[in-house]
């Protein structure tokens, strides 16, 4: 949920996903960007790590599988703060657009699809759009809220890659070489991940200390089902790599 807001001289910008057009003059002030873990731009003026201290980015849901109780509370503790944020960036100086992210209610409903849950914090957020529409008001100026996606139940869960190779879209790579022995010895990518974690040590640690082609050469030698590392593209047409995204292997890229 965002709310642009047009009145004074300079435009305000925060935690929008994946912005690609960023302006680098004087009058563009931006705070946060969504997967870009910086707090604070080169021009601006509020510190927020310091004046709200309790403030983050967003909460890596998948981490809280099994702890619903504290992923609760800290989504509370999460919305609270970047209203905080919200509030003072919007009295700080005269906006002439002000777009402000919520992230709270797409990180608690991929984790959480409980109606008296899901209501309790879409009331928090209906008291953050009433302040919204009274600073609007206030400033003359035009309000909108919107959402780039809903959510619903899950009935069903669909293994794209196996759903493409059953149709004889994706061909996966034959265990020969230093594959085979390892999958009859029961070494998958998926055992080899599990024992990590149960050490404490997870993909993305793996990704911050070791090289890429080290991390690549040892994921294309251990069998498995990952979207890149275990497909053969010279005989696939298509296939899923991250959630709900679907390549088509038309190019010489793979």
């Amino acid at each position: 949920m965002g709310y642009p807001l047009a009145g004074g001289c300079r435009q305000r910008s925060d935690d929008v996903p994946d912005r690609r057009d960023r302006r680098d003059d004087d009058q563009w002030y931006d705070v946060t960007g969504y997967r870009r873990r910086v707090y604070s731009s080169a021009r601006a003026t509020v510190n927020n790590t310091e004046k709200i201290p309790e403030y983050r980015i967003g909460l890596d849901w998948y981490e809280y599988a099994d702890d619903h109780d504290d992923f609760i509370s800290d989504i509370d503790g999460l919305l609270a703060a970047r209203r905080e944020l919200m509030n003072l960036l919007a009295s700080e100086r005269d906006w002439r657009l002000f777009f402000f992210v919520y992230t709270a209610p797409d990180r608690l409903q991929h984790l959480i699809w409980d109606r008296t849950v899901i209501l309790d914090h879409y009331r928090k957020l209906d008291d953050v759009v009433g302040e919204a529409m009274s600073y609007a008001e206030d400033e003359d100026a035009t309000l909108y809220v919107v959402s780039d996606h809903g959510f619903g139940p899950i009935s069903k869960f669909v293994h794209l890659n196996t759903l493409l190779a059953e149709q004889g879209f994706l061909t996966r790579k034959n265990n020969d070489g230093a594959r085979g022995p390892l999958a009859k010895a029961g070494v998958t990518k998926t055992t080899v991940l599990d024992a990590l974690d149960r050490l404490g040590i997870t993909p993305d640690t793996l990704v911050r200390h070791l090289p890429k082609s080290v991390i690549d050469g040892v994921a294309e030698q251990i069998p498995g089902e990952h979207g890149l590392y275990d497909v053969d593209f010279e005989e696939t047409v298509a296939f899923a790599h991250d959630p709900s995204q679907i390549f088509v292997n038309d190019v010489e890229r793979f």
